[in-house]
């Protein structure tokens, strides 16, 4: 039952009084041996909450211990704000300090300090308890501390005509809320307190968007400088420019899709595939130097296939090609028919985390090179291996040239591994030239690579 009993106000210090209350709290859900609690929330006491300082509460556990033993049973005891958030607590277990169980009928009192901020809400505060594994609880707020010090100038919208002192509190204008001296404000949509969240992305207010969303494909010949929204199904690019992801989903759909004299621009992300670039004389450039990896995705015995092909490619990282079994395969494998030949450009691209290990009888090396052009510039080849256990010629090289030129400028090797073991080998090693073929190195660093074998 509720009782309410407002029995005096005397002073306490200075300031400070005491509020005599007696409010018992009642139970407001929960059933058997899990309840709630809570005060009145609708008792005035005139005194703002941020006046009160302190709050002294009782609590008796007159009710059975369900399950009848110690060792479960707790009571949580709490006092809301305005917003039902907790600023002050007690936590009661199942025993006290020594370790002695607490039996039924254990009661107590405490006081406790809850900070209410600036609010100006005159209503009892509210006493929240939690019993577990408790028949029944009976909680009561006693007494409430609280300053008599406030605004005492009239002019002011929190004036306080009780208050005895003045505590510097005064504010003389109200928010959008119609809250003396708080601080919710019209934002920038013309909403109180909305912080701008009825902004879109384009910082627009109630706007979709569309005000900053665009083409941001740089070669695309539509491209929106000022977008900061991409849209690429709104894109638009010239006949001989292909883009992969906006316009095709894989780098080898594009390469499918292309004809002589066409660039394949591919944006910065990662792309799972092998290439193939048969008779196909195109440029492919990557977004950016590191921005572009290729990760070897299929069961082909290779990673790059040129065949009758004129190729430029820039701005790519190859990795991850691991192959074995019965094949010539590489990571870069050019081949040839009587009267075909590759010319072939790469830039700005690194090789690496690749392995190959074979057992066919001429098995060639890690890039195979036949009837071929072909420049590295600015090129990093580094952490590869190539394993050979059977062959006959030119087998268990990192690199073999067959009527090749193989031009490396700016170009590193290192930190690769060749390894042979084929019983018949007579060439191997980390380049190996065959007939009609040459190698040509300026500015390059070729070190830290290892070939063992027999």
């Amino acid at each position: 039952m509720k009782k309410i009993l407002f029995l005096s106000i005397f002073s306490f210090f200075f300031s400070q009084e005491i509020l005599e209350v007696n409010v018992d709290a009642e139970q407001t859900g929960g059933s058997n041996c899990h309840r709630y609690y809570h005060t009145p929330d609708n008792i005035n006491i005139g005194i703002p909450h941020s006046n009160i300082t302190a709050i002294n509460i009782s609590w008796d556990s007159s009710g059975n211990i369900c399950g009848g033993h110690c060792g479960s049973w707790n009571l949580v005891l709490e006092i809301l704000n305005d917003d039902s958030d907790a600023v002050a607590g007690h936590y009661l277990g199942t025993s006290d300090p020594n370790g002695n169980c607490y039996q039924p009928g254990w009661s107590g009192s405490i006081t406790l300090y809850p900070d209410f901020g600036t609010s100006t809400n005159t209503n009892l505060p509210v006493l929240y308890a939690w019993g577990v594994d408790l028949s029944s609880v009976y909680t009561s707020i006693n007494w409430i501390e609280y300053t008599s010090a406030g605004c005492t100038d009239e002019t002011a919208c929190n004036y306080n005509p009780d208050a005895e002192e003045d505590d510097g509190s005064c504010a003389y204008t109200e928010d959008c809320e119609g809250v003396c001296g708080g601080d919710a404000a019209i934002d920038d949509c013309g909403v109180c307190n909305g912080e701008n969240a009825d902004t879109d992305d384009c910082g627009v207010c109630f706007g979709d968007n569309s005000s900053c969303t665009g083409c941001m494909d740089t070669a695309a010949s539509n491209y929106d400088s000022d977008a900061i929204l991409d849209a690429p199904s709104t894109c638009e690019y010239d006949d001989d420019y292909l883009h992969v992801p906006y316009q095709y989903p894989s780098i080898q759909s594009a390469i499918n899709a292309s004809y002589t004299g066409d660039i394949i621009y591919v944006s910065n992300g990662t792309y799972n595939e092998i290439l193939n670039f048969t008779n196909k004389s195109i440029q492919l450039i990557g977004e950016s130097e590191n921005g572009v990896i290729i990760n070897y995705s299929g069961t082909n015995d290779h990673f790059i296939n040129f065949y009758n092909s004129n190729v430029i490619i820039e701005n790519f990282n190859f990795t991850g090609f691991n192959y074995y079994g019965n094949s010539y395969m590489g990571i870069i494998y050019t081949h040839y028919d009587s009267g075909t030949h590759n010319e072939i450009i790469i830039n700005n691209c690194k090789f690496y985390d690749n392995a190959r290990t074979s057992n066919q009888i001429y098995a060639r090396g890690m890039f195979y090179l036949s009837y071929s052009d072909i420049t590295f510039n600015d090129v990093e080849i580094f952490n590869n291996s190539s394993t050979q256990f059977s062959g006959s010629s030119e087998q268990g090289s990192f690199i073999a040239l067959n009527n090749s030129n193989l031009i490396l400028n700016r170009t590193s090797i290192t930190q690769n591994v060749v390894n042979n073991t084929s019983y018949q080998n007579t060439n191997m090693g980390g380049i190996i030239g065959g007939v009609r073929s040459n190698l040509i190195l300026n500015h390059t660093l070729i070190e830290g690579n290892t070939v063992t074998g027999s």
